[in-house]
């Protein structure tokens, strides 16, 4: 059986000297990896592979998740959102619909959609004379809506996330 001094002319000094130099280097590559990529760091890519299996080190993925700067509102490590989001009265603008009723001693009687026209309504037909405070009728709008969530994402770019936690 031939020795590692017969095939490569080392002796049992010289092979302990470049196990430790190996492990040496290795450790140091350990020290450069580790301070690239600490724990708590984010790594992405479009490549599905774990980095833990060609960086080292515990990763966690991070799914269905956006990334957002850190700031007094947004501590770093915090998470919140909602995938989707149902509006309601208090997300909306103020506004008033005003349907006019009457000018002078005029008043409206009846209304017509236009809403092929693009103008939503017309008068149908009108009065003129008497007094427009005679009347209590009053106009409504229709009410519209079915309260439906919706989803509010910007453009996105899909990619695999991982955070190294150890």
């Amino acid at each position: 059986m031939a020795t590692v001094s017969d095939v490569m002319g080392l002796t049992k000094p010289d092979v302990n000297d470049r196990v430790a130099d190996t492990i040496a280097a290795l450790a140091e590559n350990f020290n450069i990896i580790d301070a690239l990529y600490p724990v708590g760091t984010i790594y992405t890519s479009t490549r599905p592979t774990n980095p833990g299996t060609f960086i080292g080190g515990t990763w966690t993925a991070i799914q269905g998740r956006f990334l957002v700067g850190q700031s007094t509102d947004y501590p770093a490590g915090s998470t919140g959102g909602r995938a989707s989001t149902t509006l309601t009265v208090a997300n909306m603008p103020n506004h008033k619909h005003n349907v006019k009723w009457a000018k002078k001693n005029d008043w409206v009687g009846a209304w017509k959609s236009n809403a092929g026209n693009g103008t939503g309504w017309i008068v149908a037909s009108t009065y003129s004379g008497g007094d427009k405070d005679a009347s209590n009728d009053w106009v409504d709008t229709e009410a519209k809506g079915s309260g439906t969530a919706f989803t509010n994402l910007p453009p996105y770019k899909s990619v695999y996330m991982w955070e190294r936690t150890a």
